[in-house]
Parts: structure tokens; C-alpha cells; sequence
């Protein structure tokens, strides 16, 4: 079986420079061989969690559909944009559904537990997206995420692009490129 890949794109606006920085990342890891897919969260539309909600409808569709995405991949990047100092309720409902029990009666954490992740951010602002990524490395290493130390963090990402979705200063373009293909040698090590 090849390195599989799942691309999360925490997006809460359609223009997500996040998205952009994604995109840079997964073009490498094709490069590199691996198969990824690409989910982008503002496109699905995760409810947000509430144990009453499960327990009067169970899983959404959507989270159905992210547990069988991560049941399959073995690798985990996630582009994550910051909101209010933290990432984005968008990106936390995923994570917060995807940990729930499924019909398949596959134990909660266990889609996440084992895979090998990444996180990158790009943020208009001069902390680049920081503050997020610290919060969602807790996260995802507390569902059992492993975490390469791999990662990048683009500042002032509203003039950061060409008109093309490149980035001006390529080391960022590099270092997301970098990012991925250091995620995919990571998964096919385990």
C-alpha cells in the first residue's frame, strides 16, 4: 500500500490563505509518490459538538465520511488558521466529532491514534499563525496524533501571494513544499 495522506484545510472564509499554503504542501507530497486527499472544512460544514446532538442524531455524515478519510490515510497535514488567538471552531469541531464512536463501532480515538501529522499557518498578522498552531499541537497530539517537528508559519499573508496563489518570498513556498515532503518520508518510516 502507498504513503495516503489526508489534507486538512481548517478554512472559515473561501479565500483562505491557509488553503493557499496547503496547496504548496500537497503538490509536493505528490511529488513525492503519496496519494492525498484534500478536505477542506469551510466546504463541509462541521456542526459543532454536543453530546445532545449525538445522542439524538449520532454521528453527522461529515464526520462519518472524516473517520472513513482517516481510517484510510496514514498521514495527517493540517493547514490551520488562526482566529481570536487560537485556531479556528471550524478545524476543533472536526477534531471533536472525529474522536466520537462511529456505526462501524470503531473506538473513538482510534482513527487518529497512530497517524503522522503536520501543521502549517499562514496568519495576516505578524505572529504568523503561532498561537494556533501551539493550541492544536495539544489537541491533535492528545487524540494520539505524532507530530513531526516539521512546520511553517507565514506572516503578513494577505500581501504574502502572486495574483497565481504563489508565495512573493519563496522561502515560505519552500517551507511549506519542505513540509510535505518531510510528512511524507515521516509516514513512510512507520
Amino acid at each position: 500500500m502507498g504513503t495516503k495522506i489526508l489534507a486538512l484545510a481548517g478554512s472559515i472564509v473561501s479565500t483562505c490563505f491557509n488553503r493557499r499554503l496547503l496547496d504548496l504542501s500537497i503538490s509536493a507530497m505528490r511529488e513525492e509518490g503519496a496519494e492525498v486527499t484534500f478536505l477542506d472544512l469551510h466546504e463541509t460544514r462541521f456542526p459543532h459538538f454536543s453530546f445532545d446532538d449525538e445522542a439524538r442524531s449520532g454521528l453527522p455524515e461529515v464526520a462519518v465520511e472524516l473517520k472513513r478519510l482517516l481510517a484510510t490515510h496514514q498521514g495527517l497535514l493540517v493547514a490551520a488558521p488562526e482566529f481570536n488567538g487560537s485556531f479556528c471552531s471550524t478545524l476543533k469541531a472536526a477534531i471533536d466529532w472525529g474522536t466520537r464512536p462511529d456505526p462501524q463501532e470503531r473506538e473513538g480515538l482510534a482513527d487518529f491514534q497512530g497517524k503522522v501529522g503536520a501543521m502549517i499557518s499562514a496568519s495576516k498578522w505578524d505572529h504568523a499563525g503561532l498561537r494556533g498552531l501551539d493550541h492544536l499541537r495539544t489537541v491533535l497530539s492528545g487524540v494520539g496524533v505524532t507530530l513531526i517537528p516539521d512546520t511553517v508559519s507565514m506572516p503578513h499573508a494577505r500581501e504574502a501571494f502572486t495574483p497565481e496563489w504563489e508565495t512573493k518570498n519563496p522561502f515560505y513556498g519552500e517551507k511549506a513544499r519542505a513540509v510535505g515532503r518531510a510528512l511524507v518520508k515521516a509516514v513512510a518510516l512507520r
